[in-house]
């Protein structure tokens, strides 16, 4: 182990010089010309009277021959002002009015691949590089260029507010600061990349002498290769509790890493039991022998969604009773001292317990965790969220992500959780390195030599990780019953179709029809208006909502209405809430006010959807076969819509969305999976989507699509995992002509291409987002509205 690695919990505070050439090969022959120094003054001088590309917040490159003064903060601890400001702080540099600093020796920076550059690229990528086409035009238009100085006296004419006066605005020196701060980058991001090799090759060597490759799989020469290290379970472990090989492998590649000092990402298919490996690694680590001096391997922190909390609780208890769980949730969680946590093995918390609150950080850096291990880490794919901010503060020895979703899909993405489980090796200056690369929209082939070379070893890190990233698929490793996919086309109801193509045509609501507030997005309500007519306000005129809010204000309480008092700014806000409502909404509260109940909707009118008849006949049929379905949408509402439908077809079901308390969905999950005689389950996506294990069902309907493809993934596979004896079925409703083919496309096709990066480890090019996409094809013709063949899909990866 090579010490507290995550100890300073703050990343950004090295400082990585670039190492400057000895001189300046583009002046060769020309006399030797040194850029004049200048005092800090007239550079905010030069600056006021320049027409700036770059943004306001670039740093100020440092000159090689001034000098440069790093200030850092000391060790930080976690007190009240700490939380207050970000954890990311940018170095902050002096630069010396003292001419006299400078030495006669002092290097002087290289630009001969600035000056290559220039005058050799296109103008097309080099406006894309600097941020302006015109600029990029005149800087093509000058060339060629002797000299890097050349290049920087490139100027234009600005025309003043008077049109008799002009001035001459410098362009040259902004394009060659940006293509340097570019080409920069690119070493930078070499030296990490260099690291990720020998890492990378390290690891490899070692694995390779294992007698089972990573799928738990003997290889052919497995008679010259040693067996693992750990080479049967912890006895931590339940006996009855049996590892199978890839989980063997999974936990061994766990401890390499946590010996050698690397973090790493457990990024296995749903359903291959990444839990039970984390335990069985939790039960080896307690038990392993410690260096004298060294300190003990826990407490371990382990971080999780709401929704699978109570999953971990029993998994501890059913694989490994003997580790003792501390579970820091809930308002009794304040009770618990730093020094009583560190008598247990495991702290066990959630994402919204600990993301908030300068007390939970506080106590999370108090215990001093040996390994900090978080569940579902996709949420830990933006840098700028307060949850990764918090816990990059938390000091550890090691970190481990589990996450089903692959990872290596997104460049920017893996980068970022690459520099949450290694903050020294991708400190601010590296990371901001590779996301200039990552980011950069330049074609590899007009990039001049060194830099392509940069561009291509990036592409490359993505295999380089790959010890890094442990990842197996379930058809690699399990025999699983089969799982297909069909989709269900729907039609629209009468009103449902006028509301939509009126936000189609016009992007607003004619003829009464009302469009919520909370809608205001245009995009969500047309998403809305191909599920269901009543997620608008069309039954409940404007005279009718207004005559129910007197009717409820003369005749109920305060409390009941949701208001302090009765005065009339509280009714007010009171009747510009029920005019924000839709159609369902107050369809439930005719429901719960008798006295406004003439003025709802037609009874059982909700089930008029096309959709909500469709879900009614497929279940109706589920029943007969015993079957049993979970049933996910987007939206509560949604999922509220089709609790009244089944309610009034006295269909039984489970249900949990994000208003589900969390000590209430174990319970309601147990109730599922323990009662055949409950045939469905409504989950919202964002609730249930991930780490439920509901292999009762055999059924999956997705109701609605999500925009990102991976969410149905993880949603479909919460039936389809270990314990599964039955084929599973998904199947989608999609209503016909409408956005929903256009998203079931664009996410098939992002399905295809993410399955294609993984095989070939080619980089995806960065396309557009599935709502650009779907807004470009919504004037096209009919054919466009025609949802691809799930049978398709496998032929096109």
């Amino acid at each position: 182990m090579q010490g507290r690695r995550n100890k300073t919990p703050d990343p950004d505070l090295e400082f990585v010089s670039l190492p400057q050439s000895r001189n300046r090969q583009s002046d060769k022959e020309s006399p030797a010309i040194k850029k004049p120094r200048v005092e800090k003054s007239k550079i905010q001088s030069r600056k006021r009277d320049s027409d700036q590309l770059e943004p306001e917040d670039s740093d100020l490159s440092v000159p090689p021959n001034k000098k440069a003064k790093v200030i850092t903060s000391k060790k930080r601890k976690a007190g009240d002002e700490d939380l207050k400001r970000d954890e990311f702080e940018e170095e902050v540099y002096e630069i010396s009015d003292d001419d006299d600093s400078a030495t006669p020796d002092e290097p002087v920076e290289d630009f001969s691949h600035v000056l290559e550059y220039l005058n050799t690229c296109t103008v097309e990528n080099l406006g894309r590089m600097i941020g302006s086409t015109a600029d990029a035009q005149l800087m093509t238009n000058s060339r060629p260029f002797e000299t890097i100085a050349d290049a920087e006296q490139v100027s234009k004419q600005d025309k003043a507010r008077s049109k008799k006066k002009t001035r001459m605005v410098n362009v040259g020196e902004n394009v060659v600061e940006r293509l340097k701060a570019w080409l920069e980058a690119c070493e930078a991001a070499t030296a990490v990349i260099d690291e990720c090799d020998r890492r990378g090759a390290e690891i490899n060597s070692i694995m390779s002498t294992w007698n089972l490759d990573k799928n738990g799989e003997s290889k052919d020469e497995a008679a010259n290769l040693v067996g693992l290290p750990i080479g049967k379970k912890p006895e931590l472990m339940a006996e009855e509790i049996t590892l199978k090989p890839y989980q063997m492998v999974g936990l061994n590649w766990m401890d390499l890493l946590r010996r050698k000092g690397y973090g790493g990402i457990l990024a296995d298919d749903m359903g291959l039991g990444k839990t039970c490996q984390v335990i069985s690694f939790i039960a080896h680590l307690v038990k392993s022998k410690r260096e004298p001096g060294s300190r003990p391997t826990w407490p371990n922190l382990i971080v999780v969604p709401s929704s699978t909390y109570e999953n971990w609780v029993q998994e501890f208890e059913t694989f490994a009773p003997d580790i003792s769980v501390l579970t820091y949730t809930g308002s009794s969680r304040r009770n618990i001292s730093p020094r009583a946590a560190k008598q247990h093995h495991v702290v066990l918390t959630t994402y919204p317990q600990i993301e908030k609150q300068p007390q939970d950080l506080k106590f999370l850096q108090a215990i001093e965790p040996y390994a900090a291990i978080f569940d579902e880490g996709h949420k830990l794919k933006n840098q700028t969220t307060l949850i990764y901010k918090q816990m990059m503060r938390v000091p550890t020895e090691w970190r481990l992500i589990l996450s089903g979703t692959p990872v290596q899909n997104n460049l920017k993405e893996l980068l970022t959780l690459l520099r949450f489980i290694e903050p020294d090796m991708f400190d601010k200056h590296k990371f901001d390195a590779l996301n200039t690369i990552f980011e950069a929209k330049v074609a590899s082939k007009d990039v001049l030599n060194f830099a392509a070379l940069a561009s291509e070893r990036v592409d490359r890190a993505r295999m380089v990780m790959a010890p890094f990233i442990l990842q197996r698929r379930k058809e690699e490793v399990l025999n699983l019953p089969p799982k297909t996919e069909r989709l269900e086309i729907v039609g629209m109801h009468e009103t449902q179709k006028e509301i939509y193509d009126a936000i189609k045509g016009k992007y607003a609501l004619p003829n009464g029809v009302k469009k919520s507030k909370k809608d205001g997005h245009q995009w969500v309500s047309l998403r809305k208006a191909a599920i269901h007519h009543q997620l608008f306000r069309n039954h409940f005129t404007d005279e009718i909502v207004l005559e129910m809010v007197e009717i409820l204000w003369k005749h109920y309480p305060a409390k009941e209405l949701g208001v302090e008092c009765k005065d009339e700014r509280h009714k007010k806000w009171f009747t510009d809430q029920q005019l924000d409502k839709t159609d369902f909404e107050l369809h439930l509260d005719c429901t719960h006010f008798k006295r406004i109940r003439h003025y709802d909707v037609p009874n059982r009118s909700w089930e008029d959807s096309p959709k909500v008849q469709k879900l009614l006949e497929l279940v109706r049929g589920y029943m007969k076969t015993g079957d049993r379905v979970l049933v996910f949408s987007r939206f509560e509402l949604v999922v509220n819509i089709l609790r009244e439908a089944l309610h009034y077809a006295d269909i039984p079901y489970c249900c949990i969305t994000g208003s589900t308390e969390t000590a209430d969905r174990y319970p309601e999950i147990q109730r599922f999976q323990n009662n055949d005689d409950v045939p469905v389950f409504l989950i919202t996506t964002a609730a249930g989507g991930t780490g439920l294990n509901l292999t009762g069902a055999n059924k999956i309907i997705l109701f609605d699509q999500s925009d990102n493809p991976q969410e149905d993934v993880q949603a479909s596979n919460r039936a389809h995992r270990i314990g599964q004896t039955r084929p599973v079925e998904v199947i989608r409703l999609i209503t016909e002509k409408s956005v929903e083919c256009l998203i079931y496309n664009s996410c098939v096709k992002k399905l295809v291409l993410a399955a294609r990066v993984e095989r070939t480890g080619e980089p995806a090019e960065e396309e557009e987002s599935v709502e650009e996409q779907c807004k470009k094809r919504m004037l096209l013709g009919d054919d466009e509205y025609k949802p691809i063949d799930p049978s398709e899909i496998n032929q096109q990866s």
